[in-house]
């Protein structure tokens, strides 16, 4: 059985140590969630009463800690999708279970009347939500929906469809980091749920639905013009640390 089949749906702790008196303190924890106790060193060990046992020839270490050894017990709490939520150097079992608790709450979501909706939590760091809402606030336009004017295609305001205020996101250092949190949070996501490579994303808008002023937009699909028929993903990144009122799309 492979780690992913094994721990994946489910909070995990996996706790280094350089050996297994190091894990002692921890054992009881796997009355609370998954717990994978790995030690560094080449030896062959039975389970820690009952807990899976490892012993690491330098390929775990590199991958959760990049390096080949640990030489303090570190413990790395993964969330059900086996991202990493927290990594804490000397631990103590409090501070596990404060770790722990911090995770949210994961909700069951069925769609049954629509296309398929995949909902990840957390892509975006909340610093880097911050720096979206302040470029968004110093600089943002009436968004628009294509329409038709004396013959030509153009991008124009349209309340009956859409009031929203729009900013495209510029800044290379703003676009660098959403690439690289998407890329490294997202896209694996849909690589797993959806069998399918994304190999290219268009530029950014960060959006704000106003409530006093009535913000939407209504039903609608996303690849119906002209521009838009290679689309095969639609993206919005809401809530959270993003202001409940500013998406990212």
């Amino acid at each position: 059985m492979t780690f992913y089949e094994r721990y994946c749906g489910r909070t995990t702790v996996v706790v280094l140590a350089r050996d297994g008196m190091s894990l002692v303190p921890f054992v009881d924890l796997a009355s609370q969630t998954q717990l994978l106790a790995v030690i560094s060193g080449s030896g062959v060990e039975a389970s820690l009463e009952g807990v899976p046992t490892v012993w690491d020839d330098g390929r775990i270490a590199r991958a959760f800690l990049g390096r080949d050894r640990f030489e303090e017990t570190v413990a790395v709490i993964l969330g059900p999708t086996l991202a990493v939520a927290a990594q804490l150097v000397s631990p103590t079992r409090e501070s596990i279970e404060v770790g722990l608790a911090a995770l949210p709450v994961e909700v069951e979501h069925v769609c049954t009347a629509s296309a398929p909706v995949l909902m990840v939590p957390d892509v975006l760091p909340n610093e880097l939500c911050s720096k979206l809402i302040s470029a968004h606030d110093a600089d943002n336009f009436e968004s628009g929906m294509l329409r038709q004017r004396a013959g030509e295609v153009a991008l124009l305001p349209d309340p009956e469809v859409k009031k929203r205020r729009d900013h495209l996101l510029a800044e290379e250092g703003l676009v660098r980091d959403m690439t690289s949190a998407l890329s490294e949070r997202l896209l694996p996501a849909i690589a797993r749920a959806f069998h399918y490579p994304v190999t290219r994303m268009e530029s950014y808008k960060v959006v704000a639905y106003a409530a006093e002023k009535g913000g939407y937009f209504k039903l609608h699909r996303d690849n119906v013009t002209p521009d838009a028929r290679h689309r095969r993903f639609a993206l919005s990144l809401c809530g959270g640390g993003c202001g409940a009122d500013h998406c990212l799309h």
